[in-house]
């Protein structure tokens, strides 16, 4: 029997930090900042804004203004990620000042109507991936495949890596394409413990293609843990599951790519979503179609507080 292709496998969390140092992100700026300054450089020595000797270049200009240009793009999207978090950080701390007792309102970056997976967004991580990948070998592939300067080894090699490559990202690009927007809308915001919650599953597969449709909340804790390895300290959170519970659906009442699952959280305070002690708890509703050929698999966050 042939394996399933996985088509996703998206957790929900991994290892959440939402209250970072900021120092995290102004490391993030300060290390984008080079790729940033040398693709404008780049980018303007090729369009003649600074000067340039073109007869010490080993490819053309045009490929040298391509490499350019991603290393632009890639070091202004950095910068831009993390002036965007460092922003949200500094908006977060204000509101724990200001909601002491509310959590929900700074300890996460959470989205009130609910958490999904976008479709636009997913594609354009996939094609800017695509880009860059293909920015970062174009010298290689010019000098060993169309200049021959290179040895036959080298050639193979940056042929194979890049062909590895651009398969990785079309798959990947052709799977968002396959199943578009995937969403879990909240019908209350937060969930709470020892209640009854419900969620609408938005962009599930047509019933007629799954033989079996599984849903489980779970509970997570996040624990620090520390090693050691050769003198050195590191710290590093592993994911604890210390609470499941399977959700009976039924995939005939998927209607219009949609379905509403309702179930009991338990009355324990201490599964209490907590973003801010040293060992994170989180939950996730875990939602698995099981399809011919195919391994489909969400996760998405649920603010369940006490």
């Amino acid at each position: 029997m042939a394996k399933p292709i996985k088509i996703s496998s998206n957790r929900a969390l991994i290892n959440p930090t939402s209250l970072t140092s900021s120092k995290s992100f102004y490391v993030l700026m300060a290390l984008s900042t080079p790729f940033l300054s040398v693709g404008i450089w780049i980018v303007g020595s090729s369009l003649g804004a600074f000067p340039l000797d073109q007869q010490k270049l080993n490819i053309s200009v045009e490929i040298f203004l391509l490499v350019g240009i991603v290393f632009t793009l890639a070091g202004g999207y950095s910068f831009l990620i993390a002036g965007v978090n460092l922003f949200k950080l500094i908006q977060k701390k204000k509101y724990r000042f200001r909601y002491p007792n509310e959590p929900w309102n700074w300890d996460f970056s959470w989205h009130s109507k609910g958490h999904g997976h976008s479709f636009l967004k997913e594609l354009g991580y996939n094609l800017f991936g695509l880009i860059l990948i293909l920015g970062l070998f174009l010298p290689g592939i010019y000098i060993a495949l169309f200049k021959n300067e290179a040895p036959l080894v080298f050639q193979i090699i940056i042929l194979l890596f890049s062909v590895l490559f651009v398969i990785l990202a079309i798959h990947e690009i052709c799977k968002t394409i396959k199943f578009g927007n995937v969403k879990c809308n909240y019908t209350c915001f937060p969930y709470r413990l020892g209640e009854r919650v419900t969620f609408n599953i938005d962009g599930l597969p047509e019933s007629g293609k799954i033989n079996q449709l599984t849903c489980l909340l779970k509970c997570f804790k996040f624990k620090l843990v520390e090693r050691s390895s050769g003198g050195k300290r590191s710290f590093q959170r592993e994911s604890l599951e210390i609470y499941k519970q399977e959700i009976e659906v039924n995939k005939n009442h998927i209607i219009n790519k949609s379905l509403t699952v309702t179930t009991k959280t338990p009355a324990d305070p201490s599964l209490s979503t907590d973003f801010v002690s040293e060992d994170h708890i989180c939950w996730e509703l875990s939602v698995h179609a099981d399809i011919p050929g195919i391994d489909y698999h969400y996760g998405f966050i649920i603010p369940i507080y006490k």
